[in-house]
């Protein structure tokens, strides 16, 4: 009578099975294994032989027979724990006069990683990731992979196993942005703490359910410094003229920066940064002379990373003004000497201040005759001009005039003046 390998199940935890146990093939002795994947191994003795065949889905179809040697009675065995999986399963058998054993293990791959531990990432900096993985079992299929703290599993490479040479790999991660990118790809989706280790882990798997150990770099990030502007903040003091500041900028990651220069909040410049370059701060003329004295004023220098990262440096000083003194630029033109003026002054004039307003019928001459004013200018009154002679081509009136502090106590304003001459 014909023995054959049979086999049946049940799909209600083993109150039913099927009624007519299915042929698989021809033969006795039968033990059955599977790998940790789930692969089915039957191994059994047929016409004086040790066969095998195998199944990858539950039984439905099977590959073989193949094989194994001449012998009897095939003990199989498999047990969860082991380190190194196999691809033929670990089997004793008898032959004619001896005990044999036989099977096929698959052997871990292992990864050399050559990046440097311990390392230090700062904005736009590279952690190349790279090194070679070797899989001692000729035609496996090896994958790379890599996580990040406990982020997502990535692949790092791939390659097809020769048993000898090395499967190299190279990846570089960029730190950015507080995140580390490759490429376009955010590797974690989280932003890394600053001054806390991190862990990169790298292993290689292959297709017959080998790992090799992971490979362990740590390594720290700093965030994205601000750009560094050269000097302390500080008060310049009192001034009685307006002050030059120097200073020189740079960005600690190399970054582009944008500076702008304020005075009271109020932007008077701004201009893309050159590294290290030696800059002016200068207040326009015009601007001081609109500053009100003995109160504290501020020079702003800010300084903006294209990351958005930002640093101030910040100045403070006092306006002292103990005379106000202004002259017309272009004097009036007139076809004749002018004979008569009248200059009004729209002022707080407090006591114990010192007015001196002076004018000249021939401005345009070399040394013009300067004539006090001041009484006139400060009552409202008309000044008769006692110069009749010029040197130059052309007759022209003009007006200075200076205020001092002299004993005043309270502050002293000019808004602005008017007149008239004929």
């Amino acid at each position: 009578m014909t023995q054959w390998i049979r086999y049946t199940r049940s799909a209600d935890g083993g109150v039913s099975w099927l009624t007519t146990p299915k042929k698989l093939v021809k033969g006795q002795n039968a033990v059955i294994t599977s790998d940790k994947n789930g692969k089915l191994f039957i191994t059994y003795e047929d016409g004086g032989y040790i066969k095998r065949i195998e199944s990858t889905d539950e039984f439905t179809t099977w590959s073989g027979p193949v094989i194994v040697e001449q012998g009897s009675k095939p003990a199989s065995l498999y047990d969860p724990t082991f380190q190194t999986p196999f691809t033929v399963p670990p089997t004793i058998y008898q032959t004619s006069n001896a005990v044999r054993y036989y099977g096929i293990l698959n052997q871990q791959p292992t990864v050399t990683l050559t990046t440097a531990d311990g390392q230090v990432l700062t904005e736009g900096a590279t952690l190349q990731v790279e090194g070679s993985t070797i899989d001692y079992d000729v035609d496996n299929n090896v994958l790379v992979k890599y996580r990040i703290n406990s982020g997502p599993t990535r692949n790092l490479a791939s390659g097809v196993s020769d048993g000898v040479t090395p499967i190299s790999f190279a990846r570089g991660l960029t730190y950015r942005n507080k995140r580390i990118w490759d490429g376009v790809t955010d590797v974690i989706g989280v932003d890394l703490v600053e001054d806390a280790e991190h862990i990169l882990r790298v292993w290689a798997e292959d297709d017959q359910g080998g790992k090799s150990a992971e490979v362990i770099r740590k390594f720290r990030v700093v965030w994205n410094r601000p750009p560094e502007i050269s000097g302390e903040n500080g008060d310049l003091g009192i001034l009685e003229m307006a002050p030059v500041v120097t200073y020189s900028v740079s960005d600690p990651e190399g970054n582009a920066f944008t500076v702008v220069e304020k005075i009271n909040g109020v932007e008077l410049r701004s201009y893309p940064g050159e590294p290290s370059r030696e800059e002016r701060f200068e207040i326009p003329l015009d601007t001081w002379l609109r500053l009100e004295p003995g109160v504290l004023h501020t020079i702003s220098l800010e300084a903006t990373d294209s990351d958005g990262g930002k640093s101030t440096r910040t100045y403070t000083f006092t306006r002292f003004e103990d005379e106000i003194s202004f002259e017309i630029e272009v004097p009036w033109t007139t076809d004749a000497a002018t004979k008569r003026i009248l200059l009004t002054l729209d002022m707080s004039f407090p006591p114990g201040a010192i007015l001196l307003a002076e004018a000249t019928n021939n401005a345009f001459d070399e040394s013009p005759v300067w004539e006090d004013i001041s009484f006139n200018a400060r009552y409202g009154r008309g000044y008769v001009f006692h110069n009749d002679q010029k040197t130059a081509d052309k007759w022209g009136v003009s007006v200075r005039v200076r205020i001092e502090k002299g004993t005043a106590t309270e502050p002293i304003e000019i808004k602005g003046f008017g007149g008239a001459f004929d």
